[in-house]
């Protein structure tokens, strides 16, 4: 709430320049524009699916769906593969306890069999 400094026109602060005359207003408050929040990616969170792909092959498949989870949990992607990311954890481990099982059984019988 000021005067223009060159005709005495009353100038609201929100204004830049008087209305009245053009002159530049020095008490000028420009308003706040806060800055959106980042909009997340509309693509899929491509880690989670190749990481329940890779699960079958055991520890692969750990390493990427750990990728993809702590990708889904960053909200970078709207798409919620989440529970993807978590499936191919799991079935990743279970998968790695049965090929460790493998070939511990594989060696067994190898040895078994050269001493036969």
């Amino acid at each position: 709430m000021s005067y223009c400094q060159k005709c005495g026109q009353y100038v609201d602060d929100s204004v830049a320049y008087c209305p009245n005359c053009g002159e530049a207003n020095a008490n000028y408050v420009a308003p706040y524009y806060a800055e959106p929040a980042p909009e997340p990616k509309n693509g899929l969170n491509v880690m989670a699916i190749v990481g329940m792909a890779l699960s079958e092959l055991g520890i692969p498949g750990i390493i990427v769906s750990s990728i993809a989870k702590k990708r889904a949990d960053s909200g970078e992607y709207r798409t919620p593969l989440a529970p993807l990311a978590k499936a191919g954890i799991i079935v990743s481990i279970v998968f790695t306890v049965f090929w460790v099982i493998y070939f511990i059984a594989v060696i067994a019988m190898a040895g078994a069999a050269l001493s036969y």
